[in-house]
């Protein structure tokens, strides 16, 4: 299989070459305080790479990543029906997340960069 032909099941694509991606279908639960609740469930998750990369960019997206989403949709009032790329960059390090005029999912991938493959 090429590369360009790689995909993830579950999220959006990858916007970049990559050595490893997740993707994910999120519950994006909100009220109108900004109270903002992004919900990653299991069996709506798909991955491509190596385990030993996956678990470094899993754990990034955990600790780092989905918590700035939040705050993202916070502060900016992004809301379910919007159709609004949200990205993440650090170095080697990618996450873009988009509610697609849902109405209660978040759409979400990240990637390790191919140029940087190795995540400090």
């Amino acid at each position: 299989m090429t590369e360009q032909a790689r995909k993830l099941e579950w999220g959006l694509q990858p916007d970049r070459e990559y050595v490893c991606a997740w993707g994910a279908r999120a519950i994006l639960e909100q009220d109108h305080a900004g109270w903002c609740r992004v919900d990653i469930l299991h069996d709506r998750q798909s991955v491509d790479g190596s385990k030993e990369d996956l678990r470094r960019l899993v754990d990034w997206v955990n600790d780092t990543a989905v918590p700035l989403v939040r705050k993202r949709i916070r502060e900016e009032g992004i809301a379910p029906r919007d159709r609004v790329l949200i990205e993440i960059d650090r170095p080697g390090l990618r996450l873009i997340a988009n509610p697609n005029a849902s109405y209660g999912y978040l759409y979400l991938c990240a990637m390790v960069l191919k140029q940087e493959a190795k995540i400090a």
